[in-house]
């Protein structure tokens, strides 16, 4: 009996006590916290900074070598860039028989390669496909591939693939190109700028062969 009386006093000061060792612990364990916290947002800051420094546009030299990173947030000349080629890729993907406006994508050429587009009698070979395949597209996407500045930065040679899908064409067009309606398409174009008066106007555009997305 006495010996139960002893177990039961232990019992309830073990418990009113807390069981002595837990204060201790549980410093241990939030000071091992907080540390382990502050390496964790280090690190992330680290990665964050890195991820900043990322870009896809690279001065290079008169020999070709990459020169140095051009920041995309930083540079008004990227920044230019990419609406001029977020237009463009707006213009022609989005076209469609039925109010067609070559002209409108002319404001982003320069006259060079206007003069050339019109020597080849573009305007009327694209309205000519466009009305007699009643034909009718759809942008969905711009992918960005790397792209490279010459060491003065006047001249750019620009990746992209941009993405769409046909709304609307006649059974013929889709049978001979082997096309469906709604099926996205992906096009990789090249396009080359030059800078004139600080104004940048596209000077030529080569273009891949057309893929399904996968």
């Amino acid at each position: 009996m006495r010996i139960l009386k002893v177990s039961i006093i232990f019992l309830i000061v073990s418990i009113l006590s807390g069981c002595g060792v837990s204060k201790a612990n549980t410093n241990e364990l939030n000071n091992s916290s907080e540390k382990n916290d502050s390496v964790n947002y280090d690190e992330e800051t680290k990665k964050q900074e890195e991820r900043n420094k990322q870009t896809l546009w690279t001065v290079l030299d008169a020999d070709g070598n990459e020169k140095e990173m051009v920041s995309e947030k930083n540079s008004d000349d990227v920044k230019k860039i990419k609406k001029i080629i977020n237009d463009h890729c707006t213009l022609v993907d989005n076209r469609d028989f039925k109010q067609l406006k070559v002209e409108n994508e002319y404001n982003l050429y320069n006259d060079k390669f206007s003069k050339v587009l019109d020597k080849g009698d573009y305007k009327k070979s694209v309205q000519a496909m466009y009305e007699s395949n009643k034909l009718s597209l759809k942008h969905e996407n711009l992918i960005w591939y790397r792209n490279y500045f010459n060491e003065d930065m006047t001249t750019c040679k620009v990746t992209v693939e941009s993405e769409f899908k046909i709304k609307e064409a006649n059974k013929e067009y889709l049978e001979k190109n082997k096309m469906n309606l709604k099926e996205v398409y992906q096009e990789k174009r090249i396009y080359y700028l030059e800078k004139n008066n600080n104004e940048w106007k596209i000077i030529n555009i080569e273009k891949g062969a057309l893929t399904k997305r996968s």
